[in-house]
Parts: structure tokens; sequence; C-alpha cells
């Protein structure tokens, strides 16, 4: 069930923001997402440090029953609220990472998120674009899939989102070297991924018949991800998108080394 990026609908609604350019700027004003969140404010809040304030979000692996549970009825939701089919989808043979957010006073997975690493057995992604996934190893690069996203629609996207796709960022591309990120949207949503997070098309759209739906296959280069978080740490003006509430470096250094020491818990969100 590689597709459908499932977002609240405030994260989705329309922007009007242009796509970034070859050179991996933004054009124009990013989007209408809330200002009054600071970049600055968020640099102080994102620490991972409970001691630094009283977190009310967490990042987690989905590594005990409850909260698998919890993130399987979350997709089921979302996915069946837009008619989708939801269907399962073999582990990565390469690995993967399951994420979700957790809001601490409820104990509710407010997000969830997979990112599987390219193996012998493939992507979920070459089933339908074999062409274009084909293409991409033979280059050389080394491919990471985004799948099984979903956040509840009463979750404050601008904490839900960005970190879930962060901590999913840094396991993939700063812990196993992958340069290149693929998923599978449908054509509705593909704007917000461009304009926010910098994704490229790279297949055209068709039927996807794992969810029954038209979808599209986005690409991003990973480095053009990490040259947008440096821009936001070195206090570069400019208007980044949903990196503007990336993790601050601090906060990189600590998942990297809670993920490697095996502790569920990889973030506390302010």
């Amino acid at each position: 069930m590689p597709i459908e990026f499932v977002v609240a609908d405030e994260a989705n609604r329309e922007v009007s923001a242009s796509a970034p350019n070859r050179s991996g700027k933004f054009d124009a004003p990013v989007a209408a997402w809330p200002r009054s969140v600071s970049s600055e404010r968020v640099l102080r809040e994102r620490q991972p440090h409970i001691e630094d304030g009283d977190p009310r979000h967490s990042i987690r692996l989905a590594d005990d029953v409850d909260v698998r549970t919890q993130a399987s009825e979350l997709l089921r939701r979302r996915y069946q609220s837009r008619g989708y089919d939801l269907q399962a989808v073999a582990s990565g043979s390469g690995g993967e990472l399951e994420l979700v957010s957790i809001d601490r006073n409820s104990g509710r997975v407010t997000g969830t998120l997979t990112m599987v690493l390219d193996g012998p057995d493939g992507l979920a992604a070459g089933q339908v674009y074999r062409a274009e996934v084909r293409g991409l190893r033979e280059s050389g690069l080394k491919l990471c899939e985004g799948v099984r996203f979903a956040a509840d629609g009463a979750a404050n996207s601008l904490t839900v989102l960005p970190a879930l796709f962060h901590v999913a960022f840094i396991w993939a591309h700063r812990v196993h070297g992958c340069t290149d990120l693929l998923i599978e949207v449908t054509p509705r949503h593909a704007l917000f991924y461009r304009r926010m997070l910098g994704f490229e098309i790279l297949g055209k759209e068709c039927l996807n018949p794992r969810v029954n739906t038209t979808g599209v296959l986005l690409h991003l280069d990973m480095q053009l991800a990490s040259e947008r978080i440096g821009q936001l740490r070195q206090r570069v003006p400019a208007r980044l998108g949903l990196y503007e509430y990336a993790l601050p470096s601090s906060c990189e250094r600590e998942v990297i080394e809670r993920l490697r020491d095996g502790d569920p818990i990889l973030a506390y969100l302010l």
C-alpha cells in the first residue's frame, strides 16, 4: 500500500507558490502556511530534550502492538475517507523504518510514515513505474521510498508532517546514505509536495492498482533537501517551505544516536 500520502486537509489547501527552479531555490513565496511560528522559535522548540519543556508530541518507532494498531487504524480512516483501497505491502527487502507521532497527553497516534530502502526485491514504486525506477538505479543512485503516510486532521500539521519527514530523512540519508527519495501521490497532492518540499515529477499519471486510483511518481534529490535545511541553520534569507520547520542540528545528532542505540523515542516536540 505504497500510495497515498494523505495529509490533513489544512496542510493540503491550495498554495500560491512556484515550484523550485533548477537550482533548487523557490522563486516565489512558498505557501499560505501560518507565519506566527517563526523559524527561530521552531529552532528553539524542536530540541528533543524533555527537560527543555513539557513536550506535547513525540516521534517514535512503531515498535509495539498498540502503536502499530493505532497507525493502521489512522491509515484506514484517512484512505477510506477518500475512497482509496488499503492493501498491505511487503516489508522492504533493503530495510524499513516505520515512524509515528504521538500526542503525549492522550497517547493517540497523530501521524505515521514508513521509509523503505531499495533492496533485492525492489521498491513498490517500481511495480508501476518500472522504467523510471530502473533508470535511477542504473545512474548509480541509492533509492528509498516514502510509503504509508497519513496525518490526523486534528493534528498540528506544522508539527507532525515536518518532524516525521525529517526523522525519516535522517534515517535514510544521514544513516543509510540514500541519495534519492520516491513517493507516489495523487495528482491533487503532487503540487503540495513539489512546492513545499522540492519534489519533481518523475512518472506520468496512471492508474495504481494497489489503491485503485490515479497516481503520479515524484522524486526528490536528498542533497537538495539537505541544502535547504542548511540554509535554515545558516539563517539564509529564503522561503524554504516545510524546511523552515526542520529539526535543528543538535536534534539531528541525537536522533542518529537514538536510532543507533535502538531507542524507540527519537524526538520530542513542544
